[in-house]
């Protein structure tokens, strides 16, 4: 496998699911928007050979 991260916030699907998919608690659309937008920096994770699915995420918020 081979994998890129990127200086990139994820779509919201995209941090819910990762959230869900790592044992974190579920957050709801719109906490999940504005957390998103208050972030410091964001970084994604993608899988180059699966047609480039965010497969980890870091945050750092304010």
């Amino acid at each position: 496998m081979r994998y890129q991260a990127l200086y990139k916030s994820p779509e919201v699907p995209q941090y819910s699911h990762l959230r869900e998919a790592s044992g974190l608690s579920p957050k709801t659309e719109e906490a999940a928007a504005i957390g998103l937008r208050n972030s410091l920096c964001c970084i994604i994770v993608i899988d180059l050979e699966n047609d480039n699915e965010p497969v980890g995420m870091g945050q750092v918020g304010r």
